[in-house]
């Protein structure tokens, strides 16, 4: 795949981040180890929506709004992510 990072941004204590927050604790081991060419950086910021956003070897990026969503929702959303070219 052509996805070089992924960036998981997320409020530490907006209820709308909920579902992010379960994910990095729950899911987000695991995908690093299973996917260690890949670079994860996860970003804590205050009074903003979710997001989890690709970012591509060609430049390109692919930003998915994940507000209110479950962690296995959010992880179906970051395989895509993964799994689709930029």
């Amino acid at each position: 795949p052509m996805l070089e990072k992924l960036e998981l941004r997320y409020c530490p204590n907006d209820c709308s981040s909920a579902g992010m927050r379960a994910f990095l604790t729950d899911y987000l081991p695991a995908f690093r180890e299973s996917n260690t060419q890949l670079e994860v950086e996860t970003v804590a910021l205050r009074r903003r929506p979710p997001k989890a956003v690709g970012l591509y070897r060609n430049g390109r990026s692919k930003p998915i709004d994940v507000k209110n969503l479950g962690a296995s929702e959010i992880a179906e959303h970051i395989m895509w992510l993964r799994n689709s070219h930029g």
